[in-house]
């Protein structure tokens, strides 16, 4: 006779049932009634495990996945959920563990094999996870989501080459998939093929018209193309999404870019984000340290932390490199919270000269713990709203004093964060407080310079001047072709049209930009012969560019800042346009800080003029280019010991502040 049927399977079919359906809450009933007339029931074990991970409740998971492990250790199926629980709680070590010990039950499953390669890969351990990725793929050659994967593992190492032609091969695998074309849309932007960009991120649109990572990029590109309206469309479609955070900050950004947005606008804009992300975050504050025990002495030594996603090759880091290198030790504990995501030589040189912290893979409570925990004074946000922002941990107020500097000068929008690091020329003290009306922080002014500029002894020496023997001038603009709209085009016309044998050269990426461009100066009589377009190039040969430009004519309202700072190096002089926001008065800041503030103008017409007067005084400017980077190396703009105790004038200013308040 054969045994009688039990009866717990008839209710786990049930239960399963429902599961597979989506009647989660149903579901849930079941396999826990199983669980109360059998604990050790090892299938409802495994189940219910999954299914408290699909909602979020990975600790219950685990526990789950554990007992069922303990009860049935030979289940490769056990191990890879309690790896995939795991792993969703950044406990990245044990799921690795779990996936080996699921693939020494089953060696050859593709699934586990991609499961396990993607652990690695948030781990940080870019080759081990490549090489399992690509063994997944050698079972099965087909595996759309494991070419995917690789794909994003290579664009993480850097190698977008390879990172593209696996996120092809993803798309034509799975071409209803929006997610992958979105990913090949990033890519695509990534390596600066901005239209063909613009067109994935379309196609992933079609598929899924609310895939906010596709109309992330989508703004991102048509930004990077200088289609500002309908940049900030697409980045307002996917902010208003339930996980637009990283677009909302996308979009806060290039606000700052659009001619028509006012400082006042724009800080609005900022207080709306706030009310709608920074409550919530904060809601979780009460779980933090309320005050430290340590001595509120306004003398003591402080230590200061600094979160940035941009510890590597990149302006911000270049600015900010002096100030860690020349640091009082004595005085300032500096300590690195790093959310960078590919790291490099650079990286390193911080890491080696900080207390370091990878927060990268860590959610922003776990951060603000990790900070409350390190007893940090004074902690510094690096970012503002670029890619990569760490807002959300300051949000929490993990440290009693929080300040804003070196992304880029302007507003957070959070209440949480106290200050933010300015200078006179970029926010003027007069008429009192004018200026700081823009800003949810207090506006604190370094003495001379909100940029530290250090020179390179490979950098390419100044050349005489080029008009002397082209016999033309030659205007030039090197930075972001997302700063040039429809209005500074008009300026650099007029400017164009009154020297009728003057020549622009701009870099952009290849394509619809420099297209619309020549369209433009076309209508208006200048002949395409007379722009020359340069793509990105390594940084000597960029540098090196400047040896065929006389004057640069500068964007606005978002003006050159670090590309200023070179073409000055290189000796030629920016001619620039300003207004009451802080972005639209970096040239006339840092033109200021070696007495050449008039060639920076709140007039278009004196513009004009400034460009006119330079080109039809050769020697004149041929004296200025060869003097140029000499006054230069001898203004504040350099003075990297100047430009660190300045700031660390303004870090005790704050806690001198907050002692006396407390």
């Amino acid at each position: 006779m054969s045994d009688p049927p039990d009866p717990l399977d008839s209710l786990y079919s049930q239960a399963l049932s429902h599961h597979q359906s989506g009647d989660l809450q149903q579901a849930d009933a079941l396999y826990r009634h199983i669980l109360s007339l059998n604990p050790d029931h090892v299938l409802t074990l495994l189940m219910l495990g999954v299914l408290a991970h699909q909602i979020s409740r990975n600790e219950a998971a685990i526990q789950l996945l554990t007992r069922a492990i303990q009860l049935a250790p030979t289940n490769p199926d056990t191990h890879n959920n309690l790896a995939v629980a795991l792993a969703a709680t950044g406990e990245f070590d044990k799921a690795i563990a779990s996936y080996y010990a699921s693939l020494s039950l089953r060696p050859d499953d593709p699934r586990t094999l991609n499961n396990l390669a993607t652990a690695l890969r948030d781990a940080g351990r870019l080759p081990e996870s490549i090489a399992f990725y690509s063994r997944a793929i050698s079972f099965n050659p087909d595996f759309a989501e494991a070419h995917d994967n690789l794909a994003l593992a290579y664009q993480q190492l850097g190698d977008l080459p390879k990172a593209l032609a696996h996120f092809r091969r993803a798309t034509e695998l799975s071409p209803q998939s929006p997610d992958f074309h979105a990913h090949l849309a990033f890519a695509l932007r990534e390596s600066g093929n901005l239209d063909d960009s613009i067109a994935s991120a379309n196609h992933a649109l079609s598929l899924d018209p609310n895939n906010t990572a596709a109309l992330t990029t989508l703004g991102s590109s048509l930004k990077d193309v200088g289609r500002l309206d309908e940049s900030l469309a697409a980045y307002r479609r996917a902010a208003d999404l339930p996980n637009g955070a990283e677009a909302y900050d996308s979009y806060l950004f290039a606000l700052h870019l659009h001619p028509d947005y006012t400082p006042k606008r724009i800080l609005d804009e900022h207080k709306k984000w706030a009310t709608r992300f920074s409550p919530p975050l904060a809601a979780s504050h009460s779980s933090l340290p309320k005050d430290s025990p340590r001595s509120k002495d306004p003398t003591r030594p402080l230590r200061i932390g600094y979160v940035s996603p941009d510890f590597r090759h990149h302006v911000v880091a270049h600015n900010i490199l002096p100030l860690f290198q020349i640091h009082d030790r004595s005085q300032f504990q500096i300590y690195c919270y790093s959310n960078t995501p590919r790291h490099d030589d650079l990286t390193a040189t911080f890491r080696s000269l900080s207390t370091w912290r990878d927060i990268n893979h860590l959610p922003d409570d776990a951060v603000a713990r990790l900070i409350a925990s390190d007893d940090i004074d004074i902690l510094v946000d690096l970012a503002l709203h670029t890619t990569g922002n760490r807002l959300g941990v300051f949000a929490l107020k993990p440290a009693p004093l929080q300040a804003t500097f070196a992304g880029y000068p302007s507003t957070t929008g959070l209440q949480s964060i106290d200050y933010r690091l300015t200078d006179p020329h970029l926010d003027p003290p007069d008429p009192p407080d004018k200026h700081d009306y823009f800003y949810t922080e207090q506006s604190l002014r370094l003495p001379h310079t909100f940029w530290c500029y250090t020179p390179n002894p490979q950098d390419p020496p100044v050349n005489p001047l080029p008009s002397l023997t082209n016999n033309h001038i030659t205007f030039g603009y090197l930075g972001a072709f997302s700063k040039i709209n429809a209005p500074i085009l008009k300026l650099w016309t007029q400017v164009m049209n009154s020297l009728p044998n003057s020549r622009l050269i701009l870099m952009s990426r290849p394509g619809s930009p420099r297209t619309r461009t020549l369209s433009h100066f076309a209508t208006h009589n200048i002949s395409p012969s007379r722009i020359q377009f340069v793509d990105y190039q390594p940084r000597s040969q960029y540098l090196s560019t400047y040896h065929r430009i006389d004057i640069v004519l500068d964007t606005h309202p978002y003006n050159g800042h670090t590309t200023n700072l070179d073409a000055l190096y290189m000796g030629v002089p920016v001619v620039s346009l300003h207004s009451p926001s802080a972005v639209s008065r970096a040239a006339l800041s840092q033109l200021t800080n070696f007495n050449l503030q008039a060639l920076s103008t709140d007039n278009p017409t004196q513009f004009l003029h400034i460009a006119n007067s330079l080109a039809s005084d050769l020697p004149s400017l041929s004296t200025l280019r060869s003097t140029l980077r000499q006054r230069m190396l001898n203004s504040p703009l350099t003075d990297a010991h100047s430009f660190t105790r300045d700031i660390e004038s303004a870090y005790r200013q704050m806690w001198r502040c907050y002692c006396n308040s407390t």
